[in-house]
């Protein structure tokens, strides 16, 4: 139940009891408040109370009212959990820090009558609500406080002696300022989510333990024990929020972002003492906090959240922060919450708006694609998808100048393409299928494409216009710049849920490993960047941002560093004389000398010779383009060829069919003719015969007297006469008849004869284009090795298919290398000649890079322009989508060009949300079938929440959802995988898969993909498998501890001791499924000695990296894979069918392994485990 009367003061409820103790509801609603209070008067108005509703239960009374009575005040009725921004005095805590005792005793949370579940309807506010519902309770935790402090324990400082850390005046570090972040107090999260899971009954026999302790609220104040700038405190949304999900009111959980503001306003000003006397809050926050206040803050809390007092521990510690002196801001307050509350309460107030970006609303389900197109069923979309006019102009230089592969080619293309309609497309990568090979390029694409927008400027410095807006630095000013918005839109963010997963990219991409090492002309910045990764680099093409440490190394490293810093370079390339002071090791005395990055980077040394190097680049560049655009056009012109080939082979059958229909047509004519001619001779034969009948009958004639006295013999003459002559008539219409005839039928064999030389004409001309184009497609293909999209090649085995690459041929690829080459050496030279503008610049941003905030409105909205001048210097930067909203968020909606996920399979649906919204475009790289997001609350209690907004859990929900999943089902390109049961729809695929030798290919092909992946693994030696063997099943029967099995791990010592013994480096992960299992093996390996004088990293640190369970290594690879099973007992079926209910764990274990793959448990036990049957088919006993 609510605590309905909570903000009612004293004199209130007794009023209240006074005139309704008669009502049972009442009187129990007035003792569930009184519990939590400590007064005197609370005490007796409870005893009163109790004995009323004594009386009340054993005599007749009143019926009981549905709802309590208001209480009566002159104030509105309070709003459930909205806490008002009153403050009290904060209450006399004695020295020994006891806390009050009202907590100690609490009745057991009360449900609450919950109104029926609304239908599903997955409206995007509902599924943002049924977001932030469970972000309230997915809290960070720690273990130990040095966990606070990145591992350090040296920056944990106790607050049990006496006086506290600031009262002990300690001093900071060399060019740091020292503050210190009060924990203030702490939940305990495995007796808090236990009462979740009772409640919300979990069936997962390993869901991940919920260890630990979640920081109730911190206070950052500094050396001096004063309160920072506001804001000083940050409050736990878990400890707010667990309380109403053990009374079913979940739907109360989306308003904690209107409840934190006034909560943290209220325990700020509690802190301060505001209210108490009438000081001004400068002057209060000049007075250094006491334990006193502390514990009185800590203990409104405990009180305000209604927590058991057997759930919290009372403030024990601080955790020591530092801040670089150069830097005006306090360090940020370490995070307590969900990452991702401040985003979906945005993206919650955008939609309700109307004004949601379109990615987030493709994201969600709002703009769903027209026609779904399946690339491995429709050979048509497939062919437009890797057409040449989609190809970029550029590429990157890869190891060997290896060329993308067909469907790798595919994604690049329709990422640019869909990134201008859709904004979203979701790539499939399988283990091994080239996901980071595909992000180099599409970096290359979106370098040269900003390239393209450089090269427009005839001088650098026109891109940045002055804002009017300066800062003071010292005792100058730092001016504040506009950068072009034609340059803008092309920033790249690369984002995980999996930390490792963007540290590894980011330091893969600048690496020399990653690029040709042909290509000596790529280096970018090489000094910087060696700095900033602590590796041998080739530039400064990515940076690891992300979490706050992340980002001050970045900072310290990139800007303020002495040596390497771009600083020094800028006001080098700018026209300032640039030294350091070193101490001279053999003398001890002080000598100058130009930074490292300006001796090695060789700056332009005036104005003129950067514009003269600006020019040369910006020449090179544009004929670099002009060159690789002339081969683009070409093939394009082919792929048109190819794409009409079809209409020319029918234009050339039409013409034949026309021209034989002619050639047949005139041969009639010439046979009809010549029967007219026939006809008419034989005509004109008659008429002959019949006019020399007349003739001869003429000669014959009668007398004069014969005719006139008509004798008979004149008649007879007479009517002969007249019969010759009508048969001569007769004859001669028969022959004026054929002679039309014959004229008739000659003229049309004269129009045949014409027709068919027209369609002789016609066919030679089809033919002709027809036999040129099959000619130039066959000499293209032959002579330039042009591969193209034709029916043949549709028709070539699948696994050869697959790993060509169309159209580009090696000399077209080697001028899309030299294009990306020459659009970073012109980033370079832009950068040497726009130094001025660009150092004001990321000197602003530098000052601002904890906050994100800059003084005044017009100021700030200058953020991102500094933001963007960042990314000139440094395209791509890292973040983990947990630190995105510190590290961004304070920039406007879809500031940034571009959103690059990874591993987006195992991330939480919701926590793209935030990145999503500063980003114009996204492509989304995971896969759905390795490890799903990790989620620690109860499934019935995820449910629960999403049914109760309204939304399918199944679809927006983890485990089950995924930003992969999401965004699959964005994209309007995709496939289908079929599985056991019915299919799997997924975004782009990606197939051929280079990482995996047999039986790990197959395994994975088969348990996840259908058999669909392409294997294009070479073979390569293996020392761990000269050592152990083939891969194969270690069958060990044993017994141990719940999953744990201690034969299993005298095996894997076995293994690492024979590895060990000739000294092979072990370049292998030990994995297995159960967290238990991991930390056994971590501690009995550390125990053995094995890993002494045989690593070259600490024990400790090796285990650590090496030995987890298989959740932790996504994303990573080895020559070998240890796998330990575990769930030895017979009865463990629900442990061993977890694991291989569904094909991810497996996947991802076996998918690891590069060469060999050792499985250690009882085979006879996990062969019934579901995938494991795989597994235990593809894999030989030992």
């Amino acid at each position: 139940m609510a605590r309905k009367y909570f903000r009612s003061s004293i004199q209130e409820l007794e009023v209240l009891f006074k005139d309704q103790n008669d009502i049972i509801d009442v009187l129990l609603a007035i003792q569930d408040e009184l519990t939590h209070r400590t007064t005197d008067r609370a005490a007796r108005l409870r005893n009163r109370v109790t004995d009323q509703l004594a009386v009340l239960r054993k005599g007749a009374h009143k019926e009981t009212s549905q709802e309590p009575p208001r209480v009566p005040s002159h104030e509105p009725p309070p709003m459930p959990r909205v806490y008002e921004e009153q403050v009290l005095p904060p209450p006399q805590i004695p020295p020994d820090r006891t806390i009050s005792a009202s907590r100690t005793s609490r009745t057991e949370p009360r449900m609450e009558q919950q109104p029926p579940l609304p239908p599903i309807t997955n409206r995007p506010d509902d599924v943002l609500s049924a977001w932030t519902a469970l972000e309230v309770l997915s809290p960070p935790s720690y273990v130990r406080p040095e966990d606070l402090a990145s591992g350090d324990r040296r920056r944990v400082t106790s607050l049990n002696d006496s006086p506290l850390p600031w009262e002990r005046g300690e001093k900071s570090r060399p060019n740091y300022r020292l503050y210190y972040q009060v924990v203030l107090g702490s939940i305990k999260m495995e007796p808090a989510v236990a009462r979740l899971v009772e409640r919300y009954a979990d069936t997962d026999p390993e869901k991940k333990s919920a260890t630990g302790k979640a920081v109730l609220a911190i206070v950052v104040v500094n050396r001096q024990g004063q309160l920072v700038e506001s804001p000083a405190v940050d409050i736990s949304s878990f400890g707010w929020g667990v309380m109403s999900a053990l009374k079913g009111e979940l739907a109360d959980l989306a308003g904690w972002p209107d409840v934190e503001p006034k909560l943290v306003a209220k325990i700020e000003k509690m802190l301060l003492g505001v209210g108490v006397r009438n000081e001004e809050e400068d002057e209060l926050r000049k007075r250094p906090l006491t334990r006193a206040v502390l514990f009185a803050a800590y203990n409104a809390l405990v009180q305000e959240f209604e927590l058991p007092q057997e759930w919290v521990e009372p403030p024990e510690f601080a955790v020591r922060s530092y801040a670089y002196f150069k830097d005006p801001n306090p360090p940020e307050p370490m995070l307590l919450n969900s990452f991702f509350l401040e985003d979906l309460a945005l993206a919650r107030r955008l939609f309700s708006e109307g004004k949601a970006t379109q990615n987030l609303r493709c994201y969600l389900g709002i703009e769903r694609p027209q026609n779904r197109l399946d690339l491995l069923c429709n050979t048509t979309a497939l062919a437009e998808a890797v057409s040449p006019g989609l190809t970029p102009l550029a590429r990157w230089p890869e190891p060997d100048r290896y060329p993308l592969v067909l469907l790798q080619q595919a994604a690049v293309n329709l990422a640019f393409n869909e990134a201008k309609t859709r904004k979203l497309l979701g790539v499939n990568g399988p283990p091994g299928t080239g996901k980071t090979t595909l992000l180099r390029d599409l970096v290359a694409g979106v370098v040269t494409e900003r390239a393209e927008m450089m090269a427009k400027f005839k001088d650098p410095e026109e891109a940045f216009q002055h804002s009017g807006a300066k800062l003071k630095a010292g005792d100058g000013w730092i001016h504040l710049y506009r950068l072009n918005q034609s340059l803008r839109g092309f920033e790249m963010v690369i984002a995980s849920s999996n930390n490792k997963a963007v540290e590894n990219v980011s330091a893969e991409i600048p690496g020399l490993k990653a690029i040709a090492s042909d290509a000596l002309e790529l280096r970018y910045f090489k000094t910087l960047s060696d700095a900033l990764h602590q590796s041998e680099t080739w530039g400064t093409i990515a940076a690891v941002l992300g979490n706050a440490r992340n980002r001050s190394r970045f900072k310290q490293t990139f800007w303020w560093d002495d040596d390497n810093g771009l600083n020094r370079y800028l006001r080098a390339a700018a026209g300032s004389i640039c030294e350091v002071e070193i101490t001279n090791e053999h003398t001890g005395l002080l000598e100058r000398r130009a930074p490292q990055i300006v001796k090695v980077e060789k700056p332009p040394s005036t104005r003129e010779e950067a514009l003269e190097r600006w020019k040369n680049a910006r020449k090179k560049f544009l004929s670099a383009l002009d060159k690789s655009r002339k081969w683009q056009t070409w093939l394009e012109e082919l792929r048109s060829d190819l794409a009409r080939l079809p209409v020319f082979a029918q234009a050339e059958a039409d013409a034949v069919a026309r021209r034989d229909l002619a050639i047949e047509n005139a041969r009639r004519q010439e046979s009809a003719l010549a029967i007219a001619r026939e006809a008419e001779a034989e005509t004109s034969r008659e008429l002959q015969y019949a006019d020399l009948e007349l003739q001869a009958h003429g000669l014959v004639k009668p007398g004069f007297w014969a005719r006139l006295l008509r004798t008979r013999t004149a008649r007879e003459w007479s009517d002969t006469l007249e019969a010759l002559r009508s048969n001569y008539r007769r004859a001669e219409a028969q022959r004026t008849k054929t002679s039309t005839d014959r004229r008739r039928v000659e003229n049309e064999l004269q129009r045949a004869v014409l027709e068919r030389e027209k369609t002789e004409t016609v066919w030679q001309a089809a033919c002709a284009q027809h036999q040129q184009v099959k000619q130039r497609l066959a000499e293209a293909n032959q002579k330039y090795g042009v591969v193209l999209t034709d029916a043949a090649f549709f028709k070539l085995d699948r696994d050869r298919q697959h790993q060509l690459t169309p159209w580009f041929p090696p000399e077209a690829q080697r001028l899309r290398d030299e294009v990306f080459i020459a659009a970073i050496a012109l980033h370079r030279a832009f950068i040497d000649a726009a130094a001025k503008p660009l150092r004001h610049n990321l000197g602003a941003l530098m000052n601002a890079f904890t906050t994100q905030m800059l003084p005044g409105a017009g100021k700030q909205a200058l953020l991102p322009d500094l933001w963007a001048s960042l990314f000139l210097v440094v395209p791509l930067i890292s973040t983990t989508f947990a630190s995105v909203n510190r590290m961004l968020g304070k920039l406007p909606l879809e500031s940034l060009g571009w959103l690059l996920v990874d591993e987006a399979g195992q991330a939480l649906p919701q926590a793209a949300v935030g990145a999503l919204l500063r980003t114009r475009r996204a492509v989304i790289v995971g896969d759905p079938v390795q490890i799903e997001p990790v989620v620690v609350l109860p499934k019935m209690l995820t449910e629960a929440m999403c049914r109760r907004f309204g939304v399918d859990p199944d679809q927006y929900a983890a485990p089950s959802a995924s930003v992969q999943t999401l965004a699959d089902a964005a994209s309007t390109y995709t496939t289908e995988f079929p599985t056991r049961l019915s299919s799997r729809s997924v975004g782009v695929p990606l197939l051929v898969h280079r990482r995996c030798s047999e039986p790990m290919f197959g395994i994975s092909n088969a348990v996840a993909y259908s058999g669909m992946m392409v294997s294009a693994k070479l073979p390569k030696p293996s020392p761990i498998r000269d050592v152990l063997g083939p891969s194969r099943w270690i069958h060990v029967e044993g017994s141990g501890e719940d999953k744990w099995c201690q034969e299993e791990g005298d095996e894997v010592l076995r293994l690492l001791l024979q590895i060990a013994a000739v000294h092979v480096l072990p370049e292998l992960y030990i994995i297995t499924p159960f967290v238990i299992v991991a930390d056994r093996l971590r501690q009995i390996v550390r125990d053995s000695g094995v890993l002494n004088g045989w690593v070259e990293e600490d024990p400790w640190r090796w285990t650590n990296e090496r030995i987890g369970t298989v959740h932790t290594v996504q994303g990573r690879e080895a020559e070998a894979v240890i796998l330990a099973l575990g769930a030895p007992y017979p009865a463990q079926t629900g442990a061993r069918g977890w694991a291989g209910g569904r094909p991810n764990l497996l996947n991802v274990a076996v998918t690891r392994a590069k060469e060999v793959i050792y499985v250690i448990g009882n085979r006879e036990l996990w062969r019934e485990a579901g995938v494991f049957r795989d597994l235990d088919k593809r894999l030989p006993q030992s």
